[in-house]
């Protein structure tokens, strides 16, 4: 989130592209993944439900229940044309995320290159066959996310022109930042071409972003489509002296800079506050078209916010990180770790440094008891009707052939 200028004035990051879209649409600088990484994120994503329902262990991989339905099922019995277009090998059929789509394309390569010139026009490819239908699109480009790579004549927008010598070279790869013996060792010069190695591949990226949005215009179905925006999980980019995502709960890997832009709906430029999460987008997504909802949504519609009426009391956030878990309440953050429990005031502390756990354990045991039920009735719905059932999650394995799980062991995604 702290990339884009819409939602960080100060970012040196140009993103035309993307603060396009934003001055389109409404922002919603309060939103938040509900995890610190791929695949747990986009489950929740195209399913409207937490962790606790579709991938309930993070020991080892897991596929979405098939008994867990995923939105492009739903819309396609409802006469939509879907299709996905993805860069990630996380997201394949054996993890569950293949169903429900008229058309599935995975643009991942086996050297891990992030290439949204080709995401973007297959898109549009199929987009353009199927105008005349109403259409769902899934488009998951993988940047920017490690790996980092250099883009000449954008990297140097961030980190000059001075040729630069040290160990990163013209990648930053996952497995450099598994290694903090290595990252310890880094000179303010390699922390500062890291970063410019992330934020050029911002630039990168909004520049095939900014040709899709283009097309659709020529297409005339940039008024007529409703546009979320929105990631998966942020990157640390040494906040905490690493960089990476996966390994924690912070704000820099689960603020979401999230857009909704449909002009009979979204007001252009406004910002809205309203606590949203991942979850939530299914059924917003759903409440906009005038659908009804899908069976067992943990998730629920932010529409009546837009209209001066709360979505849920009390309007709390819950992240899931493995062994952290996290929920946002107002203006404070209470994290609980293996290692303890943080508080976090936001409005004063954004960057989340000074631990106010000591001096305001009142309000820690309040958010504590959020956590509680909201981990307890995953279903945001159920917990204001009194009507939660207990509920015990069966794990679905993820059965991967050998070249995905290749490929995914060179990204660091899959162990033993």
């Amino acid at each position: 989130q702290d990339l884009y200028r819409p939602f960080n004035d100060k970012s040196p990051v140009r993103a035309p592209a993307l603060e396009e879209l934003a001055q389109a649409g409404t922002i919603f600088p309060a939103a938040q993944t509900n995890s610190n990484w791929t695949l747990p994120s986009v489950a929740t994503l195209l399913t409207g439900t937490y962790l606790s329902r579709h991938l309930w262990s993070e020991e080892k991989l897991r596929a979405i229940p098939a008994d867990v339905p995923l939105i492009s099922t739903h819309l396609r019995t409802r006469g939509f044309a879907t299709a996905a277009f993805v860069s990630m090998p996380i997201i394949n059929g054996a993890c569950g995320f293949k169903r429900g789509w008229d058309h599935f394309e995975n643009r991942y390569d086996k050297t891990g290159v992030n290439a949204p010139m080709d995401l973007y026009p297959d898109a549009l490819a199929w987009i353009k066959k199927n105008k005349g239908r109403r259409f769902f699109i899934y488009l998951h480009p993988f940047g920017p996310h490690l790996p980092l790579d250099e883009h000449k004549g954008i990297t140097e927008e961030f980190h000059g022109t001075d040729e630069y010598k040290g160990p990163v070279g013209k990648r930053v790869s996952e497995k450099l930042s598994r290694t903090p013996d290595v990252m310890s060792r880094f000179s303010e010069s390699d922390r500062a071409r890291v970063l410019a190695m992330y934020q050029g591949e911002a630039v990168y990226n909004d520049h095939y972003l900014g040709r899709f949005i283009k097309e659709l215009k020529q297409l005339g179905l940039w008024e007529k489509s409703m546009i979320v925006f929105t990631n998966d999980h942020g990157e640390e980019v040494f906040d905490r002296k690493g960089y990476g995502h996966g390994h924690g709960l912070h704000a820099e890997l689960i603020a979401s800079p999230l857009i909704m832009r449909f002009p009979p709906i979204f007001k252009a430029g406004f910002v809205s506050h309203e606590p949203i999460s991942l979850v939530d987008l299914v059924p917003t997504s759903l409440d906009v078209l005038g659908l009804s909802p899908m069976k067992g949504l943990h998730g629920v519609s932010v529409m009546p916010a837009l209209r001066g009426r709360p979505a849920m009391e009390p309007p709390y956030l819950l992240a899931d990180g493995g062994p952290e878990r996290a929920v946002r309440m107002g203006g404070y953050k209470l994290m609980l770790l293996p290692g303890g429990v943080r508080l976090y005031n936001l409005a004063t502390d954004p960057g989340e440094k000074k631990n106010l756990l000591a001096t305001h354990q009142v309000t820690a045991r309040a958010l504590e008891v959020m956590l509680g039920e909201g981990t307890a009735i995953p279903a945001k719905r159920l917990r204001l009707q009194g009507m939660a059932k207990p509920w015990s999650p069966k794990p679905t394995p993820a059965r991967l052939d050998k070249d995905v799980k290749k490929r995914l062991e060179a990204l660091g995604y899959v162990g033993d």
